[in-house]
């Protein structure tokens, strides 16, 4: 049985609520029971304009190659 390798923290623009800029955050896999892995925002990220907290913000756009 093979098991995927952890993947490294990728960076995706993530939409603050607070302050409405898309800023530039680390993202990771999170694990869902279904075995889908939904990307969220990496916990204790704070925004650079606001310094708010991205634990909420919105994911809007990963860059990955094709």
């Amino acid at each position: 049985m093979s098991h995927p390798k952890p993947s490294l923290p990728e960076i995706a623009k993530v939409y603050c609520p607070m302050c409405t800029h898309t800023v530039d955050a680390r993202i990771q896999p999170a694990p869902q029971p279904s075995g889908v892995q939904r990307p969220i925002v990496t916990p204790g990220q704070k925004c650079p304009h606001c310094s708010a907290s991205l634990d909420a913000g919105y994911i809007f756009r990963i860059n990955r190659a094709a």
